[in-house]
C-alpha cells in the first residue's frame, strides 16, 4: 500500500485536513471523528475494500466450520473403515468430551471417569495439540505473515476452531438433525466461552502451537437420550477446558 499511501492517501488526507471546518478537533489521534475520517479515505481511494475486507472474513469463518467438518468426517471414514461402525459411534461419544480427542494431542482414555476428582482419572495431555486443532490452525495461522501491528495471540481463530469442531461432532452424532450454520447467531455464544477457557494457555504452549503449525504446513442405533446426555458434557465444561494442573506437562 505504500504507494497508494503517498500517491493517493496522503493527499486526500491533507485536502481534507486544509478544507476542514474543525482542523483541531477533527483532526485529533484517536477521536471517533478522525477514525471515521480515514476509514472515508481509504473507501474513496479503494472503492468497494470494506465490502472486500468483510467479505474476506466471511470466506475465511465458513472455510473454518467446513474444514472441521471435512476433518471430522475423514477420521470417521477411516475409524469406520478400520474397525466398523459401532467403533465409529464410540470414537464420536469420546470426542464429545471436553479432555477427549477433539482438543488434546493425548486424551484421556475412552473409559476414563469424567469426574476430575476421582482417583482413577488421569489428566489429558497437550492442550490445543489435537490433529484436528493443528490441520485447522496452520494455513490460518500463515496469512498473520506480513501483518504490521501486534494483537496478542489469536485466542480468537482457536475460539472459532474448538466451537467449529463441537459442532463437526453433533453434524456426525446426529445426521438427521438439522445443526445450525456456522455463524454469530447460532455459535457466537459459545466462541465466547471458549475463547475465555484460553486463558489457562501459557506463552510456552502458545510457542509449542506456533511451532507444530509452523512446521506443518449416518444411520445410529443410539437414542437421542444417549447423545444428549454425551453432548451435554461439553456443555457443561466449555468454560473450563483448559483449567486444571498436572504432574506432567498438559
Amino acid at each position: 500500500m505504500k504507494p497508494e499511501w503517498r500517491k493517493s492517501i496522503l493527499p486526500t488526507l491533507y485536502d481534507k485536513f486544509f478544507s476542514s471546518k474543525d482542523p483541531f478537533s477533527q483532526f485529533f489521534k484517536g477521536s471517533d471523528a478522525f477514525v471515521a475520517l480515514l476509514q472515508s479515505i481509504i473507501d474513496e481511494v479503494f472503492p468497494g475494500f470494506t465490502y472486500i475486507a468483510y467479505n474476506r472474513i466471511n470466506e475465511k469463518r465458513s472455510h473454518i466450520g467446513a474444514a472441521a467438518v471435512e476433518a471430522v468426517n475423514k477420521h470417521i471414514s477411516i475409524v469406520t473403515a478400520q474397525s466398523g461402525e459401532r467403533a465409529a459411534r464410540e470414537w464420536l461419544r469420546w470426542a464429545v468430551r471436553a479432555d477427549g480427542p477433539l482438543f488434546f494431542k493425548v486424551p484421556v482414555p475412552m473409559d476414563a471417569p469424567v469426574d476430575r476428582t476421582d482417583p482413577k482419572y488421569k489428566h489429558p495431555e497437550g492442550r490445543l495439540l489435537s490433529k484436528f486443532i493443528i490441520e485447522l490452525a496452520a494455513p490460518c495461522l500463515r496469512l498473520r505473515k506480513g501483518s504490521v501491528s501486534e494483537n496478542g495471540y489469536p485466542k480468537g481463530l482457536f475460539a472459532l476452531i474448538l466451537t467449529a469442531l463441537e459442532r463437526a461432532v453433533r453434524l456426525c452424532l446426529k445426521p438427521s438433525k438439522e445443526i445450525k450454520e456456522f455463524s454469530n447467531e447460532a455459535w457466537g455464544s459459545k466462541v465466547t466461552v471458549y475463547r475465555s477457557s484460553l486463558r489457562a494457555i501459557d506463552e510456552a504452549r502458545w510457542k509449542e502451537i506456533f511451532d507444530t503449525c509452523g512446521a506443518k504446513e449416518g444411520a445410529s442405533d443410539d437414542s437421542d437420550d444417549e447423545n444428549n446426555a454425551d453432548l451435554s458434557l461439553l456443555d457443561n465444561n466449555r468454560a473450563f477446558l483448559f483449567d486444571f494442573a498436572s504432574p506432567s506437562k498438559p
